[in-house]
């Protein structure tokens, strides 16, 4: 068995990163998303609307990932190469978006 073609550049947007929260090989390697999915699963929501709450699950899943996504972007160098190697990629990007507005690319 062959392994697949070697990804120059993976860009890691929401969806990609709730599939490796629930990927056993990133939750082993990687602690910060197994506990971003150990928050998610909690279900743990601010108050929303009051019908359905989901104003306030959106903002729990906004918060969630963009913590993840500053642990990841924050790792150490031998870290970084892990995900790569485990996404199968040469270099790795994330979006982040700012406060103010924009969005800051993170690339390693």
């Amino acid at each position: 068995m062959t392994m697949p073609a070697q990804t120059n550049l993976l860009v890691v947007d929401d969806g990609m990163l709730n599939s490796m929260m629930n990927d056993p090989r990133y939750l082993a390697a990687f602690p910060c998303l197994a506990a971003g999915q150990r928050q998610l699963d909690a279900g743990v929501s601010a108050p929303g609307c009051g019908r359905c709450g989901k104003k306030g699950k959106n903002d729990v899943r906004r918060d969630v990932l963009l913590s993840v996504r500053n642990c990841i972007t924050g790792m150490a160098p031998q870290q970084r190469a892990e995900f790569k190697r485990l996404a199968n990629a040469r270099q790795v990007r994330f979006m982040q978006p700012r406060r103010g507005g924009g969005i800051t690319r993170i690339t390693f």
